[in-house]
């Protein structure tokens, strides 16, 4: 029997793959080539839901003709992703070259530029014998940013983004002579005698304050984006509901203002959740992380649902914080949807799971509670990087590549992610299949 990696790809599946940037081969960790299996190719080609289904590779030509069109007709692709600072062009892919044609940037900042071009004045590209044919428009040295590209022909006008990337740091954030070097420590092991189980936001301003005293200057820990708990727990913060929110879990409740105003919360803190209590949470070098997680959002809707002066301020912030962040108000939502729902939003009734959440469809009690969680934890950290930079700190947080599939962004956003496959690493000395991380392509 021959082995499926063994078997030799069609040169129109090769194309086709090639065609949508996919590779068809790589060197993984161990430095061994590792290439594509035909059956490989047609499940990621098949999960861009923009071309319809290979049955076999012998469609792999027609749908190659068909994505060439398809190019054509949009003249420009959807973004282009450009260095600053530096003039560079972008493609156009037509059928046949056009007389003339108008330009326009938007600026993200603010502002545009436009410029008018005979056909001549582009230069035409070498391309392979199936691609259709392309010419390389120049455009201007660009600022980093989000911009937008205006080509106007005929009465047709076409919008592409353009992404600008930094080449370098900001400049100037530094002296010439700043050195630095940095410690690193997962929040999670921060914990003290006054946080709850794990450490917290308090905990990690006292590492810094201790570290600085050795001459830190930069404080590092792991992602600190909102995750599934207490309900679902999710432990890892490397597959975060969103990458736009705080994770509430890390909350310090020692520096929640006019908590001692709500007897409830206070009731739970001390009796409920005595500091013996807490102390079951965290033995053995194991926590656990739901049940503190729990703990501490039953006493953050005590306080949230606390009637009285100190209250009434509160609630005149958080409208602020709405305001400012308009976006918390359909996370809140969500979140309080998959706690009615489940956690799969796939599973949800049809208009939910489409991204639409009617008033009726969600607890408005668990909506508050989320949105002071987001507001509390965002002000938290606020204050903690105001702390550390006068003290001469930066604090640096690691950045998760991906989201959780059954996540807010993902749901909001379903058109961006690739549904059905995961991210992950080639094979290496660890692990030698490599690895699959359950976060879904971009």
């Amino acid at each position: 029997m021959v082995d499926v990696s063994e078997r030799p790809i069609p040169l129109a599946l090769i194309d086709l793959a090639r065609a949508r940037g996919i590779e068809t081969s790589y060197v993984d960790g161990r430095g061994q080539p590792r290439r594509a299996t035909a059956e490989g190719l047609m499940v990621v080609l098949n999960s861009l839901r923009d071309m319809e289904s290979l049955a076999t590779p012998a469609g792999a030509r027609n749908a190659l003709r068909h994505f060439n069109h398809q190019r054509v007709q949009r003249v420009l692709e959807p973004a282009y992703v450009l260095d600053e600072g530096v003039a560079s062009g972008v493609v156009l892919r037509m059928a046949r070259k056009v007389a003339s044609f108008e330009c326009r940037i938007e600026f993200e900042f603010g502002g545009e530029t436009s410029w008018a071009l005979r056909g001549d004045d582009l230069t035409l590209l070498e391309t392979a014998p199936e691609e259709p044919r392309a010419w390389r428009l120049d455009l201007p040295a660009m600022r980093v940013g989000y911009h937008r590209l205006c080509v106007t022909i005929g009465r047709r006008i076409i919008w592409s983004t353009l992404i600008v990337r930094p080449l370098r740091g900001a400049p100037q954030r530094f002296s010439r002579d700043w050195r630095a070097y940095s410690v690193q420590a997962p929040i999670f092991s921060l914990h003290s005698q006054r946080s709850w189980g794990s450490g917290d936001v308090g905990d990690l301003d006292e590492f810094a304050r201790l570290v600085a005293n050795q001459g830190a200057t930069v404080v590092s820990t792991l992602p600190l984006l909102s995750s599934f708990g207490p309900h679902d727990f999710e432990a890892s913060p490397y597959r975060p509901v969103s990458r736009r929110f705080w994770n509430d879990r890390w909350i310090a409740l020692d520096q929640v203002e006019f908590l001692h105003h709500s007897s409830t919360a206070q009731t739970l803190m001390n009796e409920t959740f005595s500091p013996s209590h807490r102390a079951t949470w965290a033995q053995g070098g194991h926590v656990d992380g739901a049940a503190a997680f729990r703990a501490k959002r039953s006493v953050i809707q005590a306080w949230a649902a606390t009637e009285s002066q100190f209250m009434a301020l509160y609630e005149s912030g958080l409208r602020s914080y709405v305001t400012e962040h308009p976006e918390v108000n359909d996370y809140a939502r969500f979140r309080a949807a998959g706690e009615r729902f489940g956690r799969n939003f796939r599973h949800w009734p049809s208009v939910a799971k489409s991204g639409l959440l009617r008033w009726n469809d969600v607890d408005p009690t668990l909506v508050r509670y989320h949105l002071f969680a987001q507001w509390i934890m965002d002000g938290q950290m606020t204050d903690l990087s105001q702390r550390l930079a006068q003290r001469g700190q930066t604090l640096q947080l690691d950045i998760p590549i991906g989201v959780h599939p059954d996540g807010y962004d993902v749901w909001k956003n379903p058109e961006e992610y690739i549904a059905h496959m995961s991210l992950g690493a080639p094979a290496d000395d660890l692990t030698s299949e490599g690895q699959t991380w359950g976060a879904p392509p971009l």
